[in-house]
């Protein structure tokens, strides 16, 4: 199993986003996506000496990452960034102090090299999927309790599977021989009739079973709006998503004129900076991860 010293884990649109960031100027910035640390590193290498930095993330890997960071503005808190609001509060920082936050939505390398954490297809390992590993429903708990129709359904809705009712109904008739992500792995690919070249015929169920254990819709946007009621007027918000399931919610969430969301606390506005924003060629070349990614930037407007 690879450790986190030898998994080379690479921060997607660094630059390009550390930047949107920190365009508006201030004194607190959240990272509500740790992961390996790369937006960290460089926000605290970009940002005002008398700046503080707030970063979240459930996982475990994170957490030890965020351990070597060593600098007194930093602060981390092994939360999802569902629960900003508290983590924001334990932190002394209130709604309006903060002067931009980063999600950037991908699984981490890390994640995904470890093969006991379940995440990968090309690697035995068991039916976990769990983001946060202290609690929660795992892979293997949702298989055993789900049926053919809502099985398919969950890999209709999370991962835009074409053919979720027949690997639904294979899983399910199969499900006492499934006990590891390599075995998921070949049930879900003897199914697929077509698939891109380049990705694995797994790559959507996998997709939306990790989804649905971490209920992972629900707390981006839950994440979204509490980010944007601690922005100031002016602030900026960046967000990195991988798959157009979230890169829907960032936009349902954030790109009304006046998100309904926030009608209990003065209707407040996001404004899309600009179009959404893509990795450079030459960053696919090095990270071929990257080559799926979108930021979308957003500023928040006055009341």
């Amino acid at each position: 199993m690879a450790g986190i010293a030898t998994v080379n884990h690479a921060a997607v649109m660094a630059v390009p986003a550390t930047d949107a960031v920190l365009a508006a100027g201030g004194g607190c910035y959240i990272d509500a996506t740790f992961g390996g640390g790369g937006h960290s590193r460089l926000l605290l290498q970009k940002m005002p000496s008398a700046a503080r930095l707030l970063a979240l993330d459930c996982d475990e890997f994170a957490a030890e990452r965020a351990a070597k960071v060593g600098d007194s503005r930093f602060c981390f808190m092994r939360r999802n960034f569902a629960e900003l609001p508290e983590a924001a509060a334990e932190a002394g920082i209130a709604p309006g102090d903060v002067a931009g936050v980063l999600f950037d939505l991908g699984v981490s390398s890390l994640q995904l090299e470890s093969a006991g954490r379940g995440f990968s297809f090309s690697r035995r390992g068991p039916l976990d999927m769990r983001l946060d590993r202290r609690e929660g429903m795992t892979v293997q708990s949702l298989l055993e309790s789900c049926d053919e129709r809502e099985l398919a359904r969950i890999l209709k809705h999370y991962g835009e599977e074409p053919e979720s009712r027949r690997i639904g109904r294979a899983i399910v008739s199969r499900r006492r021989e499934i006990t590891d992500t390599a075995t998921l792995a070949q049930v879900i690919s003897a199914e697929k009739r077509a698939h891109p070249p380049g990705r694995h015929p797994a790559t959507l169920a996998f997709q939306a079973l990790r989804i649905a254990v971490n209920r992972e819709l629900d707390s981006l946007r839950n994440g979204l709006e509490a980010a944007c009621k601690l922005l100031a007027q002016g602030g900026r918000l960046a967000v990195i998503a991988f798959h157009s399931l979230e890169d829907r919610a960032v936009k349902r969430t954030l790109s009304a004129p006046s998100h309904p969301g926030f009608g209990r606390v003065g209707g407040v506005g996001m404004r899309p900076l600009g179009k959404m924003k893509t990795p450079s060629a030459e960053e696919i070349q090095q990270n071929p991860r990257a080559r799926s990614a979108r930021m979308r930037v957003f500023e928040k407007a006055a009341a």
